[in-house]
C-alpha cells in the first residue's frame, strides 16, 4: 500500500440511541494526530437525537434498521479509505491511535490491527474485566494462531475486509469473534500494545457484571460449537 503517509482512513461508528456518548466519540476522532480521516456513522434508526449529533460531526450518516454486524458492513460500503477503523459509539481512542496503527501497518503484513481496551471510569472490577477480556486473552489467542479481537476498536485493510466478506450479518453478537476465526484462512492479525481505546462500562454497571461475564462465556462457547450467535437479539442497557 506504499508509505501510507497520505492514506485515507475511514472511521465507522455504528449507533443506536447513543446521543449521550456519540459527540465525545466523534470529537475524539477529529482530535487524532493523524488528520486524513473520514467519519461514517451507521445508525440503526435511533429514536433519540443520535442522528442530529452525527450530522454535526460526521462526513457521512447512514440510517437503516440493522443489527451491529450489518451496520458496520453498511458503513464500509460507503467508505472511501484504504484502512477501515471500527469504533463503538461510547469509546475513545488515544490521540495517536490512528497514527500509530498506520505505522504498524507499514511495518507488518497484518490485515487487522487491534490494541488493548481500558475502562472509562469504573472500579477494580472494570479494570480486571478489560485487562482479561480485551487485552490478555485476545493477545494470547492471537499469538497462538486463533485471532480474537474486539469490535470496540479495530483497524482492517479494506481489501482484506472485502476479501472475507465483512462481518457475518446473521450474527447478532460475537460477530467480531467470527471474523477473527474467518480471517485466519486469508489474512493476518496483529496486536499493537502501544495504542489504547477507552470504553464505557455502562453495560456492566447497568446490566450487572455477573450477567455480562456469563454472557461473554456463553457466547464464546456457543460460537465455538455452533458458529452462530447464542441470542437472537442483543440486549441493550443504558
Amino acid at each position: 500500500m506504499g508509505s501510507m503517509d497520505n492514506t485515507l482512513v475511514s472511521v465507522i461508528v455504528p449507533t443506536y440511541n447513543e446521543e449521550k456518548y456519540l459527540e465525545e466519540t466523534l470529537l475524539n476522532v477529529r482530535s487524532q494526530t493523524y488528520k486524513n480521516i473520514e467519519i461514517i456513522v451507521s445508525d440503526g434508526c435511533s429514536t433519540d437525537r443520535t442522528t442530529g449529533v452525527a450530522k454535526k460531526h460526521a462526513d457521512c450518516v447512514i440510517v437503516k434498521k440493522t443489527n451491529i454486524a450489518a451496520a458496520r458492513n453498511l458503513g464500509a460500503r460507503y467508505a472511501k479509505g484504504d484502512i477501515l477503523v471500527f469504533l463503538d459509539a461510547d469509546s475513545s481512542l488515544e490521540p495517536v491511535w490512528i497514527e500509530s496503527t498506520l505505522k504498524f501497518f507499514r511495518k507488518t503484513d497484518a490485515d487487522i490491527i487491534f490494541g488493548p481496551v481500558k475502562p472509562k471510569g469504573g472500579d477494580i472490577r472494570s479494570e480486571f474485566i478489560c485487562k482479561l477480556g480485551w487485552d490478555l486473552i485476545p493477545r494470547l489467542f492471537t499469538r497462538a494462531g486463533f485471532p480474537q479481537f474486539s469490535g470496540v476498536s479495530m483497524a482492517i485493510r479494506k481489501a482484506a475486509f472485502e476479501r472475507i466478506g465483512g462481518f457475518r450479518e446473521s450474527m447478532n453478537a460475537t460477530e467480531d469473534i467470527d471474523m477473527g476465526f474467518r480471517i485466519r484462512k486469508c489474512g493476518k492479525v496483529a496486536f499493537n500494545k502501544n495504542v489504547c481505546c477507552y470504553t464505557s462500562m455502562r453495560r456492566f454497571e447497568n446490566g450487572g457484571y455477573s450477567f455480562w461475564v456469563a454472557r461473554w462465556m456463553v457466547d464464546w462457547i456457543n460460537y465455538i460449537f455452533t458458529k452462530k450467535s447464542s441470542f437472537s437479539e442483543y440486549p441493550i442497557f443504558r
